[in-house]
């Protein structure tokens, strides 16, 4: 029995062809915002829901052994289609069906001469009118089964059959991987860089390279080894940078983030094992660099003691932290060898508990329901909002991507795997578990975060889950997660032909694909580790 995942658009529908021969149970729509330009987004996984992607069966096993072998139960066709009559059918006449927006690379549909533009009119020599209807038609299509497609092209219409293949996400992903290295290389320029993500004319970026050579460290060693030219020049680059006291520092602090282009390289040599005096002078320096009281602060009276200024300078009204720097910083002086007792890590642990929406495992059901396990931003914002408790108070809402940050701070800052505080964390992101989507944020949401910060979540999702070795992740359901191969094939999907990704929704520059394909390499990687 075959299935075929489907979510619904404000405009327009989106489904991604994927069989499994398991029975299976359908995950509730989420909606994508149609006024985002380029190739469509999505697979199954809304809050709540079993959180099955297209290519996998039914959410159950855990851990990286789930991810590494072949899903030989699994079917696919590998296309990614949308019925809406939007721009890119204006001055036609096309017939009722839906448009394919992506073909997977190396998929059968590939194979068989789909491409992207084309549209399904009829399936078997039946009409298809919705995506519902053809999804349901094609839930009884199998691994080696033949679909005849009626393919709309031109103004003309052809049969096209496809037999339909088998799902292996160890080898897709491997695919995916080699596919996104190549692209990010070809994007190096001359002096080592990668182009950055915010300025005109692709101008070199610290703060882009940092990011890539982050990607490129978590890549599997063959990889590696493949684009050592690339990863050479890139560290070339930013040594360049550093400065004498440890930061890699290229100036301008509104388009060039010191703190997190620092932490990032750090991360990025220390997973590498190269340049280990470079490495320990960028930790000397990260280290001394978090908000206490030499800032002229303390703990009492400053929310954000404990974390890492976002900003360079150490004007008071500038200093500013949040979960975000405060991962990426920690991840970085853990990856380091920063000692197991140093003090930033209990100063740390304090400014997270501010971020924690936790109360402790014997907080009674009403105070539970409220503080529910997730994170927001930082102790006076969450980007998903705020709620208004019955006694008049605020809570900020916990979100995706800070609650994957928290839980990979935690870690980072030697928080036991085993705390009630992790459990909580994990717990949160278990119950809403999303690939689709950053979960947490409001519908109406007048800034369209939960899709542009995307790639930004899936990467810190991944590094939260392998970090605190979640092989037994649940949804609200009770059902198992498979969390590496869910978050594997949702991004295998969402690759383009030129081995690139990006976001349709530019809201943190994710719509520029170096920044979006570092993010996707490092979640694949994780997700094909054992």
């Amino acid at each position: 029995m075959a299935r075929a995942d489907r979510s619904v658009g404000p405009l327009f529908t989106l489904l991604i062809l994927g069989f499994a021969s398991a029975s299976v149970t359908g995950c509730p729509a989420a909606e994508t915002p149609a006024t985002s330009p380029g190739p469509a987004a999505g697979a199954a996984g809304a809050a709540g829901a079993t959180a099955e992607t297209p290519a996998a069966a039914s959410a159950g096993g855990g851990g990286a052994a789930g991810a590494a072998a072949s899903d030989s139960s699994e079917g696919w066709l590998g296309i990614h289609f949308s019925t809406a009559r939007d721009e890119e059918d204006e001055g036609e006449s096309p017939p009722p069906g839906v448009r394919i927006v992506n073909v997977v690379a190396g998929s059968p549909a590939e194979a068989a001469g789909v491409v992207a533009g084309d549209r399904i009119v009829t399936l078997n020599d039946q009409k298809v009118g919705d995506s519902g209807r053809l999804g349901d038609a094609l839930r009884f299509f199998g691994p080696g089964r033949r679909v005849k497609l009626g393919r709309w092209r031109d103004g003309e219409v052809a049969a096209v059959t496809i037999e339909v293949g088998v799902f292996d996400t160890a080898a897709l992903g491997r695919a995916a991987l080699e596919r996104g290295a190549a692209f990010l290389a070809a994007a190096q320029t001359p002096d080592g860089s990668f182009p950055h993500f915010q300025l005109a004319g692709r101008e070199p970026s610290a703060p882009s390279t940092a990011l890539a050579l982050r990607a490129y460290a978590q890549l599997p060693a063959d990889l590696q080894k493949k684009h050592a030219k690339t990863i050479d020049a890139a560290i070339g680059y930013l040594k360049g940078l550093v400065n004498e006291a440890g930061a890699v520092h290229a100036g301008d602090e509104t388009v060039n983030y010191t703190t997190y282009t620092t932490a990032l390289t750090l991360s990025a040599l220390a997973v590498l094992d190269r340049e280990p005096e470079t490495v320990a002078k960028i930790r000397d320096y990260l280290a001394g660099r978090q908000l206490h009281e030499k800032h002229d602060i303390s703990e009492y009276e400053f929310l954000f003691y404990g974390s890492w200024n976002y900003f360079h300078e150490d004007t008071r009204s500038t200093l500013r932290g949040d979960v975000s720097i405060s991962a990426a910083c920690l991840e970085a002086l853990y990856r380091a060898g920063l000692s197991e007792d140093h003090e930033d890590y209990a100063r740390a642990r304090l400014f997270l508990s501010r971020c924690h929406n936790y109360r402790g495992l014997e907080a009674p059901d009403h105070v539970a329901k409220i503080y529910d396990g997730g994170f927001c931003f930082n102790p006076r914002e969450s980007k998903a909002g705020t709620e208004k408790l019955k006694n008049g108070r605020v809570r900020f809402r916990s979100y995706g991507s800070a609650s994957s940050d928290g839980l990979r701070s935690l870690i980072y800052a030697r928080m036991p795997v085993d705390s009630p505080e992790v459990a909580a964390t994990v717990s949160w992101l278990g119950q809403n578990f999303d690939v689709k989507k950053n979960p947490g944020f409001r519908d109406d949401d007048p800034i369209p975060n939960q899709y542009g910060i995307y790639f930004y979540y899936l990467n810190s999702l991944t590094d939260a889950l392998s970090a605190a070795n979640a092989t037994d992740m649940r949804a609200r359901d009770g059902l198992a997660i498979d969390w590496r191969k869910e978050v594997a094939s949702e991004l295998i999907y969402r690759q383009h032909a030129d081995g690139s990704w990006a976001n349709r929704v530019n809201v943190m520059s994710e719509d520029d694909p170096v920044l979006a394909t570092s993010f996707a390499l490092l979640s694949v990687s994780r997700c094909l580790e054992k």
